[in-house]
C-alpha cells in the first residue's frame, strides 16, 4: 500500500517526493540537495541548493552585474529590484563581519525591528527589518483604528516568555511550533472578553497564551479569568 500522507508529525498533505509533503521536501531540499558549482566571477568552487546560481558571494554578484552588456536597457522597476537584493546581501554580510565593498549613501545602523523581535542591520531611520514587518505594522494600525484585535509579534513572544509556553486554561505546555490552524496551536485568550467590554482591552495584562482548542471552548465566558 503506497503511503498517502507526510511522514512528518501532524501532517496529513499528500506525498510529493521522499515520503514529504511538498512543504516539507522543500524544507528538505534547501537543507541537504547541494550542486557544486564554479563561480563566473572568481573561478572558486561553491555549493547552493539552486542550480542556476551563478556566483558565489554578494560582491562577485555585484560585478555580474556590472559586467552586464544589457543591463542599462532593462526597466527601472527591474534594476530597483536588483539593487534592493544587492543591498540586503550587503547587510546581511555586513551584520556577520565580512568583508565587502564600499557602499555608497548613508552609513548603516544596527537595531531591533519595531514589529517582530529580530534585529537587523539597515539605513538610517529604518524601524522594521523587512516589507513583510512593515506591511503588518500598517495593517496592525488600521486595525487599531477600527477597534479590532491585532497584536505585534514582538509583544505575542513576549506574552508566551511571560506564560512560560503553557495554556493558562488546562496548564498543559504549547508547542508553538504546530501549524496556526492545530488544535493545539498557541492563541492569545482575553482575560475579559471582548463581548463583556465596551471598549476591549488588548494590552498585554489582558492577554494570555491558550491552546487553540481551550480557547475555542472557553467561548466568551467568565471563566478562570
Amino acid at each position: 500500500m503506497s503511503i498517502v500522507s507526510c511522514k512528518e508529525t501532524d501532517c496529513q498533505h499528500k506525498v510529493q517526493a521522499r515520503g514529504m509533503c511538498r512543504t516539507h521536501y522543500s524544507y528538505w531540499q534547501r537543507a541537504n540537495a547541494k550542486h557544486t558549482m564554479t563561480c563566473v566571477i572568481c573561478g572558486d568552487p561553491f555549493t547552493h541548493n539552486r542550480k542556476d546560481r551563478r556566483t558565489c558571494s554578494a560582491a562577485c554578484r555585484i560585478a555580474m552585474t556590472l559586467a552586464n552588456e544589457g543591463w542599462q536597457q532593462r526597466s527601472l522597476a527591474e534594476a530597483s529590484r536588483k539593487g534592493a537584493d544587492i543591498v540586503l546581501r550587503l547587510r546581511a554580510k555586513t551584520w556577520l563581519g565580512q568583508k565587502v565593498p564600499p557602499r555608497k549613501g548613508g552609513a548603516l545602523v544596527a537595531g531591533q525591528c519595531a514589529y517582530c523581535p529580530t534585529y537587523f542591520v539597515g539605513s538610517a531611520g529604518s524601524r522594521y527589518c523587512s516589507d513583510r514587518c512593515a506591511n503588518n505594522a500598517a495593517w496592525k494600525r488600521r486595525y487599531d483604528q477600527r477597534g479590532e484585535f491585532k497584536v505585534t509579534d514582538k509583544l505575542r513572544l513576549s506574552i508566551y516568555e511571560r506564560d512560560s509556553y503553557t495554556c493558562q486554561l488546562c496548564r498543559q505546555p504549547v508547542d508553538i511550533t504546530v501549524h496556526y490552524q492545530h488544535l493545539m496551536s498557541p492563541t492569545l485568550d482575553h482575560i475579559i472578553p471582548q463581548s463583556h467590554q465596551l471598549i476591549p482591552d488588548h494590552t498585554a495584562k489582558n492577554l494570555r497564551l491558550a491552546h487553540r482548542l481551550c480557547n475555542s471552548v472557553r467561548g466568551d465566558r467568565l471563566i478562570n479569568a
